[in-house]
């Protein structure tokens, strides 16, 4: 039997890499209850931020389906929720954010890729169901205030990940008002550095 090698990463790492990240058709839309999402939230507030300690977050697999060397694209195979969890988050990070360049550019790197070039792409692409969604409410840097609601069960879901982190990101910073945004950079610096995923 043939031996699948592994290594571990950090999961930001994969949405700061070349390429776009697809879910693929088959796999089932945007699913994460509150539970699951306060479940990854605790970790990241207990195990990150309290304990300072790098905190394994599971599996994470990819499979190549780039068309072609210029334009490469990976199928997250498994961890699609996850990885849709912590862009949701990524982005209230970003809108927390008082000021919108510095950090707040490199947060929003890992949703939109290819600031200084000619292309510019969005890091993650959800299925069909829930990509417009997404697109328009987490992944566009001006988007509209309204249409938070959405149509589908796994839209709900998106809008209610989204108001739970931002609930816990202004409990982080409550009370920090001109610290905030050091609270801020340093919860996605440990992000980018404790948090890490087998790949």
């Amino acid at each position: 039997m043939a031996e699948i090698a592994t290594e571990k990463v950090r999961l930001l790492e994969v949405l700061e890499s070349d390429g776009r990240i697809i879910v693929p058709r088959y796999q089932r839309s945007y699913s994460w209850e509150i539970e699951n999402v306060s479940e990854l939230w605790e970790d990241i507030a207990n195990t990150i931020l309290k304990d300072n300690r790098e905190h394994f977050a599971g599996a994470l697999i990819f499979c190549d389906s780039s068309p072609s060397k210029e334009q490469l694209n990976f199928e997250i195979v498994d961890g699609q929720q996850r990885l849709i969890s912590l862009s949701i988050l990524l982005r209230v990070i970003y809108d927390n954010l008082n000021s919108k360049t510095g950090l707040a550019n490199d947060i929003y790197d890992h949703i939109e890729r290819g600031r200084y070039e000619e292309k510019r792409y969005f890091k993650l692409t959800l299925g069909e169901t829930d990509q417009e969604f997404f697109k328009l409410f987490i992944q566009e840097k001006d988007r509209p205030a309204q249409g938070r609601r959405g149509k589908y069960k796994s839209h709900k879901r998106i809008v209610s990940a989204y108001n739970y982190f931002d609930l816990k990101i202004k409990e982080l910073i409550k009370g920090k008002r001109r610290n905030s945004e050091l609270v801020l950079e340093e919860l996605f610096k440990k992000l980018r550095t404790h948090l890490k995923n087998n790949v």
